[in-house]
């Protein structure tokens, strides 16, 4: 592909890390070295940009989209905290009990520029518009 332009750019990896023995379950980010999508640099030094202290204090699978209309990003991920420093292993019991009750929060952070961000609050999708609640964990 051959680039119009000389302006930089690079592409923008949103994660967290699964890790029993630390903080992992947090947000992430990493940047491409320019054009090649196998080489990233971490805009932290290795530490989450963003983290959460509500819910189960942990959050996993994030996704980022922006708002077209307003130019808003959103950064939404799963409220599941699984590793808490003091097991390093996953049961099926615990996974099984997890994935029936475990939290139905989505934790969101929005933002205008991608580097100040606002946040984070819990969006509970188990509600429903009656006010009844769907059973359901790991939203």
């Amino acid at each position: 592909m051959n680039r119009q332009t000389s302006e930089p750019f690079g592409y923008l990896l949103v994660h967290f890390i699964e890790s029993p023995h630390g903080y992992g379950e947090q947000i992430y980010m990493d940047l491409s070295c320019g054009d090649d999508p196998l080489c990233w640099r971490s805009l932290s030094h290795g530490e989450p940009i963003l983290t959460s202290d509500i819910g189960t204090t942990g959050v996993r699978d994030p996704y980022i989209t922006k708002n077209p209309e307003t130019g808003t990003y959103y950064i939404i991920a799963t409220d599941l905290r699984v590793f808490d420093g003091t097991s390093t292993e996953i049961s099926d019991d615990s996974w099984r009990e997890w994935s029936r009750h475990g939290s139905t929060n989505l934790v969101v952070w929005e933002s205008s520029d991608l580097v100040h961000w606002r946040g984070p609050h819990c969006l509970d999708v188990a509600v429903r518009p009656a006010g009844t609640r769907d059973q359901l964990g790991m939203a």
